[in-house]
């Protein structure tokens, strides 16, 4: 009666499985099963002093390095009453600890699921029942130093006698984005997908959508994983019970700062009436890369494993000064002023997130809008001090940052102003900026490669003390908001931060200069734009055409990924 339910990789030869193993007593005991190389190894679990009980295991496994891990379940004390059992690989060695436990609680604590997002930050989710035997949601957290127990918030309908609710799966893009998923209970006992999403150090609660045919006067919903590969992207995997009583898979996904529900796709031998599927685990490598898996009921009742695979095309869009725009592979083209007469040439450009749309900004500030990116407001007819030299879109599409070559920053629809350079000196113009993940705040680059930061935008390094070979023409932000790039118009590249290097031009001779870049969507590579248009691609960035063998009316000045 052994097995192993969780895993956690940090590279293709340390891997740590955990789950539970039945020792000579008959008792289940947690154990760790830990891959070095080619080889795999077993050892049994130290247990928190009083864990004497018949039943312990472990559940979730998170490492983000090979020297730090941490594995969370439930182990019972000699009343059988069951305690979170957080286990942690450090200095070494293997610890164990009873769970923190809120005010109120009486003796059940189970924890499924653990993410570290960071050696210092790890978030673990389960339940915990108080003291009249109400079973509620619970949320643990790592500072660093500190576990703590937080009873996590509920939506407004949620019941006060709840028979069972939970949160069985979380995932963090970064240490300060994260989503946990559960279910929960009104007070009629009608299940409910629950979403918690941590944003600004506060989590908040949510109402799971779900399909269009779910029976609203007969609910029985619930998630069971989530994936989060950046902030503004979450996957979830779960159930719904449909008209007819038919209880389905949902997968319930977080894009353009909204929720949507959607039935997962099920074999064409599924059962047609009276169905049963179930959504269980989902896995994102990025916003445009995904897979759930599950089962379902065929015809004959028999019960089938699905895979569904979700792959989002990776695209980019060309500006060029005269507001022409090329695209590839297959991104839409939504509308160009390559046919109109500017006041001014066109700096830069930036896509909604759903990637439907974008904005082109000329160097007067004028914004020109096409597909479903909204106008929300331009510099274009006004006097500036110094020219616009580039964009960024908030998050949800909701706005938009202009910057000047001063380091003056013009906020339109839900951009927030969070400081400038416009008014002081500069040892060098500014060439550009970008936003970071949750929108709160933003970098801004200066040809030397200087970087100043505002909000919540971390500074992680610049080029400023240092001697380049060609002027830094721009940057681009990780997924996570924790790093960025910076590339000079040789196409060298400087990373900081999260942002890892994957290659660039700065050894080649280029047929034109570099104007821009853009991050491919899992944040693990990146494309380089010249401006005859050729394009250079690295990481996990495809190369999808350029315009490098075309005759231009006009040079490219920037590029948008989508």
């Amino acid at each position: 009666n052994n097995w192993l339910i969780s895993v956690s990789c940090t590279s293709a030869t340390s891997c740590i499985a955990v789950g539970t193993y039945m020792d000579t007593s008959g008792n289940s005991k947690p154990f760790i099963a830990t891959l070095v190389g080619m080889t795999w190894s077993a050892q049994a679990v130290p247990l928190p002093q009083g864990a004497s009980g018949p039943y312990a295991f472990l559940d979730g496994i998170s490492c983000p390095t090979a020297s730090f891990c941490t594995a969370t379940g439930s182990y019972q004390d000699a009343f059988l009453n069951n305690h979170g059992l957080i286990a942690t690989f450090a200095n070494g060695a293997w610890t164990a600890q009873k769970a923190p436990e809120p005010p109120g609680f009486v003796g059940a604590g189970i924890l499924p699921q653990v993410t570290c997002p960071s050696v210092s930050v790890c978030v673990a989710v389960g339940l915990y029942i108080d003291t009249s035997s109400h079973f509620y949601p619970l949320i643990e957290t790592w500072n660093g130093s500190a576990w703590t127990a937080l009873p996590a918030p509920l939506p407004a309908n949620a019941g006060n006698a709840p028979d069972f609710q939970q949160l069985t799966a979380v995932s963090c893009a970064s240490p300060v984005s994260c989503v946990a998923t559960g279910f929960y209970q009104d007070s009629t006992l009608n299940d409910w997908g629950l979403i918690e999403t941590l944003q600004g150090g506060t989590w908040a609660a949510t109402t799971a959508p779900q399909p269009a045919n779910s029976d609203a006067a007969n609910q029985g919903t619930a998630l069971y994983d989530v994936s989060c590969p950046t902030p503004a992207f979450c996957l979830t995997g779960g159930t719904y019970r449909a008209m007819g009583s038919a209880t389905l898979g949902m997968v319930d996904t977080l894009s353009n700062g909204r929720w949507s529900s959607a039935a997962v796709p099920v074999p064409s031998n599924a059962a047609t009436t009276s169905g049963f599927s179930y959504a269980r685990a989902v896995g994102c490598y990025s916003p445009v890369a995904c897979v759930t898996a599950g089962w379902y009921n065929d015809a004959s009742t028999n019960r089938q494993g699905f895979l569904d695979t979700w792959t989002g095309a990776q695209g980019y869009w060309l500006d060029a000064s005269d507001g022409g725009i090329f695209t590839y592979p297959n991104n839409t083209f939504y509308g160009s002023t390559g046919a109109l007469k500017l006041n001014k040439p066109m700096v830069g450009m930036a896509a909604t997130p759903d990637g439907q749309g974008y904005w082109l900004v000329a160097s007067d500030g004028g914004i020109f809008s096409y597909g479903d990116a909204l106008f929300h407001g331009s510099r274009g007819g006004q006097s500036l001090n110094k020219p616009i030299v580039g964009m960024a879109a908030t998050p949800d599409g909701g706005g938009y940052w202009l910057v000047a070559s001063d380091g003056g920053i013009f906020t339109y629809g839900d951009a927030g102003f969070y400081g400038s350079r416009g008014g002081q000196p500069l040892n060098k113009p500014i060439v550009g900026l970008a936003a970071t993940a949750d929108g709160k705040g933003y970098w801004l680059v200066a040809s030397d490669g200087g970087i100043f930061s505002y909000g919540d935008a971390t500074f992680y390094g610049s080029t400023g003390s240092l001697t380049l070979n060609k002027p830094v023409v721009g940057m681009a932000a990780t997924p996570t908001g924790l790093g960025y790039w910076l590339v000079a118009s040789d196409g060298g590249i400087f990373n900081y931060g999260d942002a890892a290097f994957y290659g660039s031009t700065g050894s080649i001779v280029l047929n034109k200069p570099v104007v821009g870049m853009a991050g491919s969507p899992s944040g693990k590579g990146y494309w380089l734009v010249a401006s005859d248009g050729g394009i250079f691609n690295y990481g996990d960035a495809p190369f999808q055409g350029s315009a490098g063998a075309l005759h231009l009316n006009a040079p490219v000045v920037g590029m948008a990924g989508g």
